[in-house]
């Protein structure tokens, strides 16, 4: 999903407003940062990117898992990869 034009901030427009994006970030809003017209980086709360890494690790788990346990198409044998 794109994020609404209100989300959008250059970097010059953080420092006056900081608190006021903390307290929007705060309440669910996420913020994309800009310098010259490009993404920089965002401002989230921090409960949501410690939900975004959780979900990572589980997938990497998930991945690993599933390709230990999935026989090699490679292998005529029909072995097991490691």
């Amino acid at each position: 999903m794109a994020p609404a034009t209100q989300e959008i901030l250059a970097l010059r427009q953080l420092r006056p407003r900081l608190m006021e994006l903390v307290e929007a970030v705060r309440g669910g809003s996420e913020k994309i940062l800009t310098r010259n017209g490009e993404s920089d980086g965002a401002l989230l709360d921090p409960r949501r990117l410690d939900h975004a890494h959780r979900l990572e690790r589980q997938h990497v788990h998930l991945t690993l898992v599933v390709a230990r346990e999935t026989p090699s198409s490679a292998g005529r044998s029909g072995g097991w990869v490691w």
